[in-house]
């Protein structure tokens, strides 16, 4: 779980972490200001942490980090077991993109953010790095997305350009 103290106060879950960051440092300019707007940014906040997050990270990228960086025996029947669901949901955001623009339509806010941390870690797993580019519309969302300085700027240096 995360947990940051900033300004005295204790936080935990990243949401109120990121609002809290947002508001108060940065004056919302992550968060938009049209009410409908902001609906969506948390309706797809709350799909990459209730449904996406769960699904990707249990299914796909834990038994890969265990694999990889604690030398677990990759958990092949989990992956498999996971792959169609996680297949499913690449394509439903794919879709959503293609159809209305979904979270894509205004400027960059906390919704990219969530949404591109979660498929992340997908798209550093083999299967996920498929997954991902069978996507055209979130692979292109993906591309511009990890461009952007704040995206860079976190980066582990290990990790691939």
């Amino acid at each position: 779980m995360p947990v940051v103290e900033v300004d005295g106060l204790e936080l935990y879950e990243s949401v109120s972490i990121v609002q809290y960051l947002d508001n108060a440092h940065n004056s919302g300019a992550l968060q938009p200001s049209d009410p409908a707007a902001r609906a969506v940014m948390d309706r797809w906040i709350a799909i990459a942490n209730n449904y996406l997050f769960p699904l990707f990270e249990h299914g796909l990228v834990m038994p890969w980090i265990m694999h990889n960086y604690m030398g677990a025996e990759l958990d092949r029947a989990k992956i498999d077991r996971a792959l169609p669901n996680i297949s499913r949901a690449l394509a439903f955001c794919d879709a959503e993109i293609a159809n209305d623009g979904a979270w894509t339509n205004g400027d960059f806010d906390l919704a990219d953010i969530f949404l591109y941390c979660v498929r992340r870690g997908v798209q550093l797993t083999p299967q996920g790095g498929v997954g991902i580019a069978q996507c055209p519309h979130l692979s292109a969302w993906m591309a511009v997305t990890e461009h952007r300085d704040s995206i860079r700027a976190t980066r582990w240096e290990s990790e691939p350009d």
